[in-house]
This record gives C-alpha cells, structure tokens and sequence, in this order.
C-alpha cells in the first residue's frame, strides 16, 4: 500500500469513526435503548464515562444504558472537537471528544 493508499484510509476511516460517533449520541438522545446501543460497540469495548463509571465490554455497556435511560429524560449530545489516531492497518483506533450533553434527570444529582 502506498502512502496515499494509507493517508486515503485513515481519512475513510475517521469519516466512518465521526459517523458512528453520531449514531451514538442521537441513540442517547432518543431514549439510551441498550438494543439500539449494543451493535455500535465490540464485544471487547470499553466505555469510560468518568463520573458515570467505566464499563468494559458489550453486555457491561448495555446494561448500564439500560439503568440510565430509567434516569435520564431528556438529553441533547453535541460531540465536538474530535481528535482520531488511526492505525495504519485501519483496524485500530483511539479518539476523543468534547461532549456537551445538557440533560435532565428523574433523580436529583448528588450535592
């Protein structure tokens, strides 16, 4: 594969990684259903949401969207100011976002 081949990918593949990070915030926007949630994650995914804990794999990320959409009802996700490392083999990747998700609870927040 050729430089441009590579360079060419990797823009593919954090076009895709974008996409797929918008599919998620408008699934947590439209209710959190761990059915719709489950399919953008792989078996082996880690989900690190700070206060909200860190969960590590499918079925551990789905069961906490599962409890937190009994809590949140309402919730806007605006992901911003990406910043994707793809590996050149494309089968890798690491990325972060800015999220501003103004919501609201059924439980008051904690104090």
């Amino acid at each position: 594969m050729n430089d441009i081949e590579i360079r060419l990918g990797k823009l593919q593949a954090a076009e895709d990684i974008r996409h797929l990070k918008a599919r998620y915030a408008r699934i947590c926007d439209t209710g959190y259903s761990p059915d719709a949630m489950g399919p953008l994650f792989s078996e082996d995914a880690v989900w690190d949401g700070g206060r909200f804990g860190r969960h590590v794999g499918r079925g551990a990320i789905c069961d906490f969207f599962a409890g937190d959409s009994n809590e949140t009802t309402c919730a806007l996700h605006s992901m911003i100011s990406p910043v994707l490392e793809v590996a050149v083999d494309f089968a890798t990747y690491t990325g972060t976002w800015y999220t501003v998700p103004p919501c609201t609870s059924a439980t008051p927040d904690d104090p």
